[in-house]
C-alpha cells in the first residue's frame, strides 16, 4: 500500500466513511491497495483505507434516508468538491457535534485536514487540523460559550438524558457554517492550486454514538 493517494485527478466524486478508525472508500474487487472486509451485514466488501483527507470545505449538508422502514441521517462535509466525507448519524451524533465544535474555530475559506483514528476505548474518531496545528473547539467545560447542557427527564419512569435544546443548537451553527462555506465558495484556480489528497492508514473501530455527558468538554 502506497504512504500517500493522491484523488485529486480522480474522475468524479470521491466518497469516505469512517471505518475502525480511519477513512474508508468501497471499491471493486481486485482494485489496486483494496482490502476484503465482511460488514456487520455478513457482506464482503472492498475497501481502500486512509488515515488523512485534507482540502477546502465546498458544501456541507445533513442527508435523510429510509431504508426497511428506518430513516438514517448522514452528515456530509465535501472538499474541494472531490472528496465527501460522510459521517453516520445526524447532529445528535456526539462525533458530529465533536466537527462541528471545532470547525466553529476555522478559517473556513482554507484547506482542512481530516486525521481519522481511535481512542483509548477502541472507538473511530476524527479531528480537524488546519496550518498543521489541532483547531481548539469554540465550547468547552469552562466556556460553554453558550451550548445548552443536556438535562435529565422521566419519561414512563425512566431517567434519560434530553440533549434537544443542545442539538438544536448545533443544527443551528452547522447550518451557518454551510452558509459560510457557500459564501467563501473558491474559485476553479484556487481549488487546483491546493490538491486534495488522502493518506494511508491501517485497520480499526466505528463511531460512539451514545456518551455521558460528563464525558463531554462542552
Amino acid at each position: 500500500m502506497n504512504y500517500m493517494a493522491t484523488l485529486g485527478q480522480a474522475s468524479g466524486k470521491t466518497y469516505l466513511t469512517v471505518i475502525n478508525g480511519q477513512f474508508a472508500q468501497k471499491v471493486g474487487e481486485g482494485t489496486e491497495g483494496a482490502e476484503k472486509r465482511t460488514n456487520k451485514n455478513g457482506k464482503v466488501v472492498y475497501e481502500k483505507y486512509y488515515k488523512t483527507a485534507e482540502g477546502i470545505i465546498t458544501s456541507m449538508e445533513i442527508r435523510t434516508s429510509d431504508y426497511d422502514g428506518r430513516t438514517f441521517k448522514t452528515m456530509c462535509i465535501t472538499l474541494d468538491d472531490e472528496i465527501q466525507l460522510q459521517f453516520t448519524g445526524g447532529i445528535d451524533n456526539f462525533q458530529n457535534k465533536a466537527i462541528i465544535n471545532a470547525l466553529l474555530t476555522a478559517q473556513i475559506d482554507n484547506p482542512i485536514r481530516f486525521i481519522a483514528t481511535k481512542d483509548e476505548e477502541g472507538y473511530s474518531k476524527v479531528f480537524p487540523m488546519q496550518f498543521n496545528k489541532g483547531l481548539k473547539w469554540f465550547s468547552t467545560k469552562d466556556n460553554p460559550q453558550g451550548v445548552p447542557q443536556p438535562v435529565k427527564k422521566t419519561v414512563a419512569g425512566e431517567t434519560k438524558w434530553n440533549w434537544d435544546d443542545q442539538d438544536e443548537w448545533y443544527f443551528n451553527k452547522f447550518q451557518e457554517l454551510s452558509e459560510k462555506v457557500k459564501s467563501f465558495l473558491p474559485t476553479k484556480e484556487r481549488v487546483e492550486e491546493k490538491e486534495t489528497t488522502v493518506e494511508d492508514f491501517p485497520d480499526n473501530e466505528e463511531l460512539k454514538e451514545d456518551v455521558n455527558p460528563d464525558d463531554i468538554p462542552f
